[in-house]
């Protein structure tokens, strides 16, 4: 796990490697719901995947680019050490993930760069 920074966004503001991936999510601190976790981000991972191939990338570029994000999918270890929210952010040769103690909404945007909005909120707080 990553402790969001100040830093962290700054240099991820600043990362511009096409395609940037965000996924933003909520995760459960109860060991009872861990797997709930790990099943929304695979769900998430498979909507980029169809974003990515609609914005022109082939399936098998598609699968190579998120073939990072697989191993916290599997990852039992990760999933039962969570806060309240997860962001997730990918890009060729790029996987940073932060667990935060702030709940976020699902989503997904792929785009030249990092989608940012949801993480500025905790800069002005503790919920890091």
């Amino acid at each position: 796990m990553l402790r969001f920074s100040r830093r962290d966004i700054a240099d991820l503001a600043v990362w511009h490697q096409d395609p940037c991936v965000s996924i933003f999510l909520p995760t459960r601190r109860s060991t009872k719901e861990v797997q709930q976790g790990a099943t929304r981000l695979k769900n998430l991972a498979r909507q980029a995947s169809e974003q990515l191939i609609r914005a022109g990338k082939r399936p098998a570029e598609a699968r190579e680019l998120l073939e990072p994000i697989r191993s916290l999918i599997d990852d039992d270890w990760f999933w039962q050490r969570q806060k309240d929210g997860l962001a997730v952010f990918f890009s060729p040769g790029f996987l940073h993930h932060y667990q935060v103690a702030r709940h976020f909404s699902e989503v997904i945007v792929v785009a030249r760069r990092f989608h940012l909005r949801p993480l500025l909120s905790l800069l002005s707080d503790d919920a890091v």
